[in-house]
């Protein structure tokens, strides 16, 4: 009977703390509080974007969330230096948001830092439990420019598997530039 109670207290105890909120991450919260900054983001709509992040962490510094989102801006409006400079802030951070990783992989690619870009996507697939097909896609084409052949055929197949069917177009046409060369 006293097992009883305890298991019945316990499960109140958890029941009250999920119903409260209590469950919730920092960055699950911080994604439903700044969801008018990140509904920008998803309309392309980076430069209001970017002012709206900047103001956030003005007051909230410690938000890796929108230290990602500014990131994210910073990155498709190619200020790709500040795209990685606030993607490594919101890892220190939060160190699980897959996203930076990646984000910082698509920087430094574009820069042409191929290694450190490697490194990133590296990361960012085993942060992201490899189901992200994007992050193979640049994994295989960073593989490419270091002709590592074995590990970017590898890596396109297993975005082509994930549904990239732009990884499937650049895999058919390095194959045949590959094949090109053989005949050569």
């Amino acid at each position: 009977m006293e097992t009883l109670s305890l298991v019945f207290i316990f499960g109140l105890y958890i029941g009250i703390r999920l119903f409260l909120g209590h469950h919730k991450t920092p960055a699950m919260k911080d994604r439903q509080k700044y969801q008018e900054g990140i509904a920008l983001v998803y309309q392309k709509k980076y430069t209001e974007a970017l002012d709206y992040f900047q103001k956030v962490l003005q007051k909230d510094p410690k938000s890796s969330i929108a230290w990602a989102f500014k990131s994210e801006c910073n990155l498709y409006l190619d200020n790709l230096y500040q795209a990685i400079a606030d993607a490594e802030k919101a890892l220190n951070i939060d160190y699980s948001l897959s996203e930076c990783y990646f984000y910082k992989g698509l920087a430094f690619y574009k820069l042409e830092m191929i290694e450190d870009a490697l490194t990133e996507f590296e990361k960012a697939v085993w942060h992201f439990r490899e189901k992200h097909p994007e992050t193979f896609r640049y994994r295989g084409l960073c593989h490419v420019r270091l002709g590592r052949n074995e590990q970017a055929e590898k890596d396109f197949r297993r975005a082509i598997e994930l549904g990239d069917e732009e990884a499937n177009y650049i895999f058919l046409q390095w194959q045949q530039k590959l094949n090109v060369n053989k005949n050569k």
